[in-house]
């Protein structure tokens, strides 16, 4: 039934302490589970963390290359950068926590889950390359008009929920900014 159920199907039979969401056409680079083991002892408060990625065309040439550092905050995650879901690593008891990714925004499941996430626990951005995404004509975020409207959708949905709009709440003016998006 698409990726929210593939996910959550795929979650539910885990037995792991640290979860990741992998597309079939990006990989993990070598490396890259022992680096996500690290931080999350070296950042035991951490919720998640987020290396850093190249992205590649179809023939498997580099396009381009992201090496977020900092800490990862609601704000952040609106206005500077955006987790890499295959690039991310998230504490099961936290996703299990923000009830994993929903359905309501399925465009940005993933990105919404990092979004609910921050609210909750910080998540931290490391500069190491551990994966590669492919890119394709056919990328859902490139070919949908859908993508707007669940990014407003997931901050909503997040304003009113008393889980997590203690912790942050868009104000008129971060709003009006999101609405350039």
């Amino acid at each position: 039934k698409g990726l929210v159920d593939a996910v959550m199907k795929g979650a539910a039979k885990a037995t792991g302490e640290v979860l990741a969401i992998q597309s079939s056409d990006d990989s993990y680079l070598q490396g890259a589970f022992k680096k996500m083991a690290s931080l999350f002892h070296q950042y035991p408060d951490a919720g998640f963390v987020c290396g850093g990625e190249c992205a590649i065309d179809l023939s498997g040439n580099i396009v381009s290359v992201t090496q977020p550092t900092g800490e990862i905050s609601p704000e952040t995650i609106l206005f500077k950068l955006i987790p890499a879901q295959h690039s991310s690593f998230i504490k099961k008891e936290l996703f299990e926590f923000v009830s994993g990714l929903q359905a309501d925004v399925d465009m940005c499941a993933d990105i919404d889950l990092w979004y609910r996430a921050s609210h909750i626990q910080k998540g931290i951005y490391f500069p190491d390359i551990i994966s590669a995404y492919q890119l394709h004509p056919g990328q859902r975020t490139k070919v949908s008009d859908k993508w707007h409207s669940n990014l407003v959708k997931m901050v909503e949905l997040a304003d009113n929920n008393p889980k997590y709009n203690h912790a942050f709440r868009l104000g008129d003016k971060l709003k009006k900014d999101l609405s350039s998006y």
